[in-house]
């Protein structure tokens, strides 16, 4: 049976101010997640909110440790709420931030990142309060527009962790233990470091602890293909760098196992895991299931991370491979925005058939909304009512229109719709109409009201046959119904768009 030697290593060097560090090595999910952790499911909030405010709830989901330090996770949970109240309104269109009170020992720099939807979240700060006697601190996300419907399900983390600050002059790194800071630095690698930054495996904790994952995950996975193990995994640590003599800093891992029956089938697994082990690495680990790869923390921008197994040179071409890689270059902005809304098409401009005041102020009457509905006429031929209605209002007894009377009606119609006018009505009875005719237009003539009693309430209805004159678009000028009320003088003619 043949056999195949496995190593893995783990590599950093600098090119002109480059930092890459190289994670050679590949694992395979058993039944635990991308680093063998359970996500728990305690939740703070039990209760369903709903009523008018708030509309949303937020969950603790769990926390689970990463290289770097520990990881806590948020869900925010749609539970819906009285949607004519203000707050449900507000909220259900817009969320601008999401806050919630912290420990004073977590502020920056010992929480070091926040994600939201898998996404590296760049626009949060932490505030320092003091309540009573004891310091708490304030997490804030700020330019947070989701829309709430994007918000249901949606999963927050942050992390608080072993916090890494480069700041003296010889490009030295220096550890800081998690612990209370009422500062923020922005931390960014140095262009002139001659040396490597190397934090990932100078420490032998650090080593046996990603040793210890990958070897336990590698095993399981070898087992569940029927894999045997010729030699167990070992794993060994060196941070000696001299990049002259190719000497770099490296983390193996070497083990000795039969050539698999179905290659295929394990690599499909290793393509699984891989990225989990760079990610605990870096210290943002990628959860099986609800995100395909890390985001990298804050102070590894210009670090490019790769996983592979990699089976030696002489290996045999049937042994499996997989591999991962992260480049820390980008740097997430927060989502954009949500798109406003197309603005309504500005309102056409009344034509004007007399020389009179069009202003809808201070005036006693104004038009309803039309309304449509299928009739017939005497001989039963399908026609098409649309109606509106003359309705009182109270106005200012000063202004000159507010004593107008309501003499006419006119509503301005399209020249290709002359023949599809059947007749028009006031209060269900029929009357005689007229038309004036003018350059691209043509206005439809309700007229002598004064004779058929208090216009308050009285119904004008005109009737066209079907086809398209018969809707008030297809009907009217410019695809709007413009219908003005005339005094008797016609110096008054409020206009209205229905």
């Amino acid at each position: 049976m043949a056999s195949s030697n496995h190593m893995g290593q783990l590599a950093i060097h600098r090119f002109y101010g480059l930092a890459l560090l190289s994670l050679m090595f590949s694992a395979v999910a058993s039944g635990e997640n991308a680093v063998s952790l359970q996500w728990s499911s305690r939740h703070l909030l039990t209760k369903s909110i709903g009523g008018d405010f708030p509309f949303c709830k937020l969950s603790y989901t769990g926390a689970y440790p990463v290289m770097a330090g520990t990881r806590h996770c948020f869900m925010v949970r749609h539970v819906g709420c009285t949607t004519n109240t203000t707050c449900c309104a507000a909220l259900q269109r817009n969320v601008h931030k999401i806050s919630f009170s912290v420990g004073a020992r977590c502020l920056k720099p010992v929480t070091s990142q926040v994600e939201i939807n898998g996404r590296k979240w760049s626009s949060w700060s932490t505030v320092s309060t003091v309540d009573g006697e004891a310091g708490n601190g304030y997490k804030r996300y700020g330019n947070v527009r989701i829309r709430c419907p994007y918000l249901r399900h949606a999963i927050q983390c942050h992390h608080v962790s072993r916090h890494f600050h480069l700041h003296d002059n010889q490009g030295a790194l220096r550890q800081h233990p998690a612990a209370v800071r009422h500062h923020d630095r922005n931390v960014q690698p140095p262009s002139n470091i001659a040396r490597p930054v190397n934090t990932f495996f100078s420490s032998p904790e650090n080593c046996s602890r990603t040793s210890s994952i990958i070897i336990s995950n590698f095993t399981a996975a070898l087992e569940a293909a029927g894999v045997s193990i010729r030699q167990p995994f070992t794993w060994n640590c060196t941070g000696n760098y001299e990049p002259g003599k190719s000497i770099l800093p490296r983390l193996f891992v070497c083990g000795l196992y039969d050539v698999p029956a179905n290659r295929t089938i394990l690599e499909e697994a290793l393509r699984n895991v891989t990225a989990s082990w760079v990610a605990f690495v870096i210290g943002t680990p990628v959860v099986l299931g609800q995100k395909d790869r890390a985001e990298c923390p804050v102070g590894l921008d210009g670090y490019a991370f790769e996983g592979a197994l990699d089976s030696g040179i002489n290996a045999d071409p049937r042994c499996p491979y997989g591999s991962s890689i992260i480049n820390c270059t980008e740097r997430y902005a927060p989502f954009p925005p949500s798109p406003l809304p197309p603005l309504p098409p500005p309102s056409p401009v009344p034509v004007k058939t007399h020389n009179c005041s069009q202003a809808t102020k201070n005036v006693p009457y104004y038009l309803d909304k039309i309304e449509t509905y299928n009739t017939t006429d005497r001989s039963g031929q399908r026609l098409v009512a649309m109606c509106t209605t003359i309705q009182e209002m109270d106005c200012n007894d000063d202004s000159k229109c507010c004593g107008m009377d309501a003499a006419k009606v006119e509503v301005i119609m399209k020249p290709s719709c002359q023949d599809a006018l059947r007749s028009i009505t006031v209060n269900g009875k029929e009357i005689a109409y007229s038309r004036s005719f003018y350059t691209g237009f043509t206005a439809l003539k309700f007229v002598k009201l004064l004779t058929l009693g208090d216009p308050t309430a009285m119904r004008l209805c005109w009737y066209a046959s079907p086809g398209p004159c018969a809707s008030p678009g297809g009907f009217c000028y410019n695809n709007r119904c413009q219908a003005s009320i005339f005094s008797s003088d016609n110096k008054c003619c409020p206009t209205y768009m229905l």
